[in-house]
């Protein structure tokens, strides 16, 4: 007792013959003895609770997240890691297309051309076919592919992968008369299941959409210098140190760095409208675009070579031409391009500079 500092006792009856304790045999427990029953009770509930939790996120949290696993993989129609596909071949009313992966993201199109690939367009194509799941199963072996116009498919794709000799196919064949779906195959099976009918828009492709359309990559924070020419007029920027400077014949002012830096992220972010001929090598054909004499030249350089160069030609409503010095293909380009590609001066000196030119113009003494 906490008050009077005794302890209790109580006789607990354990049966057996006459002893001390009245014809009882017994032994005395203590209130403590009675509370560290009462905890460890307490401590085994508590175990056997935290094991049927244990035992519900094991078997029902992650044991569902396992099936719901394997049932989207049985209903997927194609399997294949979309990191190991290294060549890929589309068949299509359009043609035949091939492309190569170059390095972790870039594509190299071998057929019909040989020209760089736009790597969204084509990681779009693994992202589609793997992620694609069939709708139901038409027929798991059928004996006569025809009927679902997979004989001679009308779209097929066919992967590569690395360290894999078979290719991974699918096949695409007729529209299911019935709900908008297509008749699908995979690779050499006879298995017919139906697919949702975006897909034949998704995979029927032309050669411009799989074609980069980036005219230019080029390190800007290499850049070194920038030359514009058009119509006998010329406009140089340098840079020394951090510092970029307009530079003419005579003279040499401090150039406002945003406006340098803005001009040449134009022109690493230049996009293609159209492809519109794969060859100037013609001077017929060079002229015919006012390639022939441009109407503007835009050159930039690193410390040692070229980074780019840009000539500009005829300009109609659809845009204006373009092509890139050394190499065949004409392009077609936004119009606006000529607006973000400025010959003033004036627009790319620093702020103080650009005041102290409108003073000396307006002869205002300050």
């Amino acid at each position: 007792d906490p008050e009077t500092g005794s302890t209790s006792f109580y006789a607990v009856g354990c049966g057996g013959s006459t002893g001390d304790c009245g014809g009882w045999n017994c032994r005395l427990v203590t209130k403590t003895e009675t509370c560290v029953k009462k905890f460890k009770i307490t401590w085994i509930l508590a175990a056997v609770f935290l094991a049927l939790i244990v035992c519900v996120y094991f078997f029902e949290i992650e044991g569902g997240k396992k099936r719901a696993a394997i049932k989207e993989r049985e209903e997927k129609v194609l399997l294949f890691e979309k990191e190991k596909v290294r060549e890929v071949a589309l068949q299509i009313p359009n043609g035949l297309f091939k492309a190569k992966r170059m390095g972790e993201n870039e594509w190299a199109i071998e057929e019909p051309l040989k020209v760089k690939g736009d790597k969204w367009a084509w990681n779009q194509i693994i992202d589609t076919v793997s992620d694609l799941k069939f709708k139901r199963v038409i027929e798991e072996s059928a004996s006569d592919l025809s009927v679902y116009g997979l004989k001679e498919p009308k779209i097929k794709v066919e992967f590569q992968l690395q360290g894999e000799k078979e290719k991974k196919v699918l096949k695409l064949g007729d529209e299911n008369p019935i709900g908008d779906s297509l008749f699908a195959t995979v690779s050499d099976t006879k298995k017919v299941v139906l697919v949702p009918s975006y897909l034949s828009s998704s995979l029927n492709k032309e050669l411009k959409q799989l074609r980069e359309k980036r005219l230019f990559s080029f390190e800007t924070e290499k850049t070194r210098s920038v030359e514009i020419v058009s119509k006998g007029k010329k406009l140089s920027l340098k840079k020394e140190g951090n510092k970029w400077s307009v530079v003419s014949s005579s003279k040499k002012d401090e150039a406002e760095l945003s406006q340098v830096t803005g001009l040449l992220n134009r022109l690493n972010s230049l996009e293609v409208k159209d492809f519109e001929s794969e060859s100037t090598a013609d001077l017929k054909i060079s002229a015919k675009y006012g390639l022939k004499d441009p109407s503007m030249t835009v050159r930039v350089k690193d410390e040692k070579n070229v980074q780019l160069e840009l000539l500009l030609g005829k300009k109609d409503k659809e845009g204006v031409f373009a092509a890139r010095r050394g190499e065949k293909p004409v392009y077609l380009l936004h119009a606006y391009v000529l607006d973000d590609i400025s010959l003033d001066a004036s627009k790319y000196l620093k702020k103080a500079k650009k005041e102290e030119k409108k003073t000396e113009t307006s002869g205002v003494t300050p």
